[in-house]
């Protein structure tokens, strides 16, 4: 009995996978969104959505990076301070090879600070868009954040 409920839920499993990925394909062929990797300079299709969509993933990314890196994201206050703060005066360079216990937190920030520039990338195909200016100075903020922690040596969670 064990069996037959195990391989049912198996085949319930894959027809599930197999809707997803029709229906995610389906998706992919109407919205040009560019494939992960793609230069996100490049507009995707033209189309605010899109863009904004874009901009919602790489946003997703960094709280993600955030969180396995333990460092807090910054309030609303903080991203407006850093929209006009180019992203070159946030992307920090170490002036020493970080410590061995820091290299985590260290890839992190540079997919953070990574995405931090496609995101600002994109918001400015937006011109006068609010949301993606926000999003672009909450990014340039994480970047900083994470960046601070890398180079500070100081890697364990809370602090900055």
């Amino acid at each position: 009995m064990k069996l037959r409920l195990l391989a049912c839920s198996l085949f319930a499993g894959v027809v599930a996978a197999a809707l997803v990925a029709c229906a995610a394909g389906g998706r992919a062929q109407k919205a040009s969104v560019a494939p992960a990797g793609a230069d996100a300079a490049t507009p995707l299709s033209g189309r605010p959505d899109d863009l904004r969509a874009r901009i919602a993933e790489l946003d997703a990314a960094i709280a993600r990076d955030l969180g396995v890196a333990q460092i807090d994201a910054p309030d609303a206050a903080t991203a407006a301070e850093m929209s006009a703060t180019p992203l070159a005066d946030v992307r920090l360079t170490c002036d020493h090879t970080p410590s061995e216990r820091c290299q985590d937190v260290c890839k992190l920030s540079g997919s953070i600070c990574d995405n931090a520039e496609s995101i600002c990338d994109l918001a400015a195909q937006l011109p006068g868009d609010a949301w993606a200016a926000e999003r672009c100075g909450a990014a340039k903020a994480a970047c900083q954040r994470a960046t601070e922690r890398c180079c500070s040596g100081q890697c364990a969670p809370g602090s900055r």
